[in-house]
């Protein structure tokens, strides 16, 4: 799997994939950031994304994030599905030293 993680900045639009050479476009924009459950109001942070290359997935972009308040639990939803069931509080911009 070809994970990409941006660190400080924007997840937006198209990623190279190393091992295949190809491009893949997003469907919806994502930043890093805090981002709230619609239905529960827990707080979560997204730490970046990744490809799903399981047989039944093959190829889906997947958003991975940790619960605000315990980082040690990690998560993966579909980047879709994420965007439907949470909504951005705070992201967080890279700023230049």
């Amino acid at each position: 799997m070809t994970f990409f993680s941006c660190g400080m900045s924007t997840v937006i639009g198209r990623i190279h994939m190393k091992d295949s050479s190809q491009e893949v476009n997003f469907p919806r924009m994502i930043l890093l950031g805090l981002y709230r459950n619609n239905k529960k109001g827990t707080l979560y942070r997204v730490t970046g994304i990744a490809k799903d290359c399981t047989n039944a997935r093959n190829g889906s972009i997947m958003v991975i994030y940790e619960d605000a308040l315990m980082p040690s639990k990690i998560y993966v939803r579909d980047l879709e599905e994420f965007s439907d069931k949470f909504t951005l509080t705070k992201s967080i911009v890279a700023t230049k030293k």
